[in-house]
């Protein structure tokens, strides 16, 4: 079989995986190759030798700063018989050149831990996400798309009866999947190779996201909560935390905003909203538009106009806002009337679910409404749907075809999978 992997995003590494589709599944290869100084777009050929007799899933990954930034997998037998060739785009987006399916059923977890939070990754490396949370149990559960019936229990050495699971990543580039969960006595990470969870790190967190402080700097947990926010080391690795801000903190989203490889890092709490950018590899405080440090609801980042720049969102009470990046500089987009919610807004993400490589702004508020936007030209968000009641929801490639969907979490467990 021969893979050529188009590596059109930037990023520090490309991630090839094989597994086994046998009885039980393996992970027979997984190595990570070094993109950071080719020329983008790239092209990595590999050949692989017709050695195992059941089908196998090969799939690329790009990872920058800790974090998976888009890829692709194929599903072929490895056989005698001819040599199998395929092409995986390693990339931000995935544009879809039709619609989507609308919503189907997606499966039902076991009892979650009450208020359930669900993350999406692909825990088992077969080229597709899960979905995740913490089961009532205080246990990882995981529902995969290739299993609908009920969410199974994982085994790992997760424990967390007062937290949730909050983000995913591959922190040692491993090409495997980290899960981070919050909990009382500090920041757990999950490795998804052995469900190793070694002790926590830091003080009670109420949010964490990766980032780092140069291109070549290691990767830090970001961490937020009552007591501040600060970079800490992951578990298994060296260094001391660095504190950035001690004002307390209960959001926290990382983007690369001018391209040297740092993470900028927005951050908001009871007392507002802080940034910062990296600089000669240190981070230092910045300002957004009017207004926005007086925010104190759920943060995102993405590039939701298509141009290059990672953009802002972040919300107060029911309102979002949008704040554009062009080069250095920020502009309020929010619009004349600022997008509202039916009540407060208790999380945001951004991501391209409707396959046009902008991406869309997916909240759901207090009483539960998942609503789905794309930003207007002339400055604010356009609904594309809203739907209702759920209990949470994650974005994530659960078929892997390469696009998003939004699993939508409902009562009992049952989950349903949209997408426009």
């Amino acid at each position: 079989m021969r893979v050529s992997v188009d590596v059109r995003s930037p990023c520090d590494a490309v991630c090839v995986t094989a597994r086994e589709d046998g009885t039980p599944p393996r992970v027979v290869f997984a190595s990570a190759y070094p993109t950071a100084t080719l020329p983008m777009p790239a092209t990595l050929t590999f050949v692989a030798s017709p050695t195992f007799t059941s089908t196998v899933t090969v799939t690329a990954r790009g990872v920058l700063a800790g974090s998976f930034v888009g890829g692709a997998s194929v599903t072929t037998a490895l056989t005698a018989q001819g040599t199998a060739e395929a092409t995986l785009p390693v990339e931000r987006c995935r544009a879809r050149g039709m619609g989507g399916f609308g919503t189907r059923p997606g499966g039902t977890f076991a009892v979650l831990r009450d208020p359930p939070r669900t993350i999406a990754a692909d825990y088992d490396a077969d080229g597709h996400d899960e979905l995740l949370a913490v089961a009532a149990d205080g246990t990882l559960a995981v529902l995969d798309a290739e299993i609908t019936g009920v969410g199974s229990h994982r085994e790992s050495e997760l424990l967390v009866t007062d937290g949730a699971l909050v983000r995913s990543g591959d922190l040692d580039v491993d090409c495997r999947a980290d899960l981070i969960a919050t909990a009382g006595s500090g920041t757990l990470v999950v490795s998804s190779e052995d469900g190793a969870s070694p002790p926590p790190v830091g003080s009670a967190p109420r949010d964490v996201a990766i980032g780092r402080v140069g291109r070549t700097a290691p990767v830090r947990l970001v961490v937020g909560g009552a007591s501040g926010l600060a970079l800490v080391p992951p578990p298994g690795t060296t260094g001391s935390a660095a504190m950035l801000s001690t004002l307390p903190i209960d959001h926290v989203a990382t983007w690369d905003g001018n391209g040297d490889g740092g993470s900028e890092i927005v951050a908001t709490g009871p007392m507002g909203l802080v940034a910062f950018e990296t600089m000669a590899g240190v981070e230092r405080e910045v300002f957004l538009p009017t207004g926005y440090a007086a925010m104190h609801g759920p943060v995102a980042v993405g590039d939701v106009d298509d141009d290059g720049d990672v953009d802002l969102v972040a919300t107060e009470a029911d309102a979002i806002h949008l704040a554009l990046r062009s080069g250095t500089a920020w502009a309020d987009a929010s619009g004349t009337t600022v997008t509202t919610l039916d009540a407060d807004v208790a999380r945001v993400v951004v991501a391209d679910v409707d396959g046009d490589c902008g991406d869309d702004v997916i909240a759901i508020s207090d009483t539960g409404t998942v609503s789905v936007f794309r930003v207007r030209t002339t400055g604010g968000l356009t609904p594309i749907d809203t739907m209702s009641t759920f209990l949470d929801f994650a974005v994530g490639d659960f078929d892997g075809d390469g696009a998003k969907e939004i699993a939508l979490l409902g009562t009992g467990g049952q989950v349903r999978l949209w997408q426009p």
